[in-house]
């Protein structure tokens, strides 16, 4: 007689839609990063990231709009959390549009997300894991020739953006809050920074961008932060720290492939290290997925 699944994964559980999501929003982080790679060059960083900061906060506060009210109360009682959160998505997009746009997308792409699921294995005394992680970085870093500047940026905004993780998850949950609720009023520190920085600078100017620029920097705004922030909360939310940021290690093999085709150049060496330690990463929760599966099959 067949007995219900064992198995978490099942087609339409929370876990099984977080899996969904997740790999969504790998695809589409992988292709936006190797745009931002080729253009954004010509859009100053303080311009791009006020602009993205400015779209999310628009867009998101408008499909929160009738809890606005009860979404920033709850900002103002748990104002620490939301103080760590901010803080590091700050420092996250600082290194983050430093790195990659001086270095090659894969590089970065490769190291920021690595950089992520190394903190995740020390938090969880994953020691094997960690190594092999840690020597898939130094490997990185051998075999593309890229600076210690931007490696550390690069590690830098990695490091973040696991504080981010896991300060927003800590601040959803006790508040709360949904994903939407998160992201909604998450960049208001990034947006106030960027602001101030442009009028600081006496460079408010540069904010009336070209046409063609204009049409690139849209592209940003939605596939480089608006989607890619409704994905990554409410996956993080669904799987957990944990489980996303080794999930994401499957982002830089992505985008070794899309950067080979973009600009006709094939990392080997680099893509095998890569490969390596996503396997070690991940081989377990699939071995985990796997066997659950045999299991529900033979009942």
């Amino acid at each position: 007689m067949p007995t219900a699944s064992t198995d978490p994964l099942v087609a339409g559980s929370p876990l099984a839609r977080g899996h969904a999501m997740t790999l969504a929003y790998i695809a589409l982080t992988a292709s936006s990063q190797v745009f931002l790679n080729h253009v954004g060059g010509a859009i100053p960083p303080a311009v791009g990231l006020f602009y993205m900061a400015l779209a999310a906060s628009l867009v998101f506060n408008l499909a929160e709009r009738r809890n606005a009210a009860r979404n920033h109360r709850s900002l103002l009682r748990h104002w620490r959390s939301y103080a760590a959160l901010s803080v590091a998505f700050v420092l996250n997009w600082l290194f983050s549009y430093h790195s990659v746009t001086h270095a090659p997308a894969d590089f970065f792409i490769a190291v920021f997300f690595l950089s992520s699921a190394l903190c995740s294995c020390v938090a969880k005394r994953r020691r094997a894991k960690a190594a092999v992680t840690a020597a898939a970085i130094l490997a990185m870093r051998q075999l593309s020739g890229v600076g210690f500047e931007l490696l550390a940026t690069s590690m830098l905004a990695g490091v973040a953006m696991y504080v981010y993780y896991v300060s927003s998850l800590r601040f959803s949950t006790d508040s709360g809050l949904g994903p939407v609720a998160v992201v909604s009023m998450r960049c208001y520190a990034l947006l106030a920074g960027c602001a101030g920085f442009l009028a600081a600078t006496g460079t408010v100017h540069e904010l009336a961008v070209a046409p063609p620029v204009a049409v690139d920097l849209l592209i940003l705004v939605i596939a480089n932060m608006v989607l890619p922030s409704f994905l990554s909360q409410t996956c993080l939310q669904l799987v957990g720290v944990t489980a996303f940021t080794f999930m994401n290690s499957l982002i830089p093999v992505l985008t070794f492939g899309l950067q080979s085709v973009v600009a006709d150049r094939w990392q080997g060496g680099m893509l095998l290290a890569v490969m390596i330690a996503t396997a070690a990463l991940n081989y377990d929760d699939l071995l985990r997925h796997l066997r659950a599966r045999a299991r529900g099959d033979a009942a």
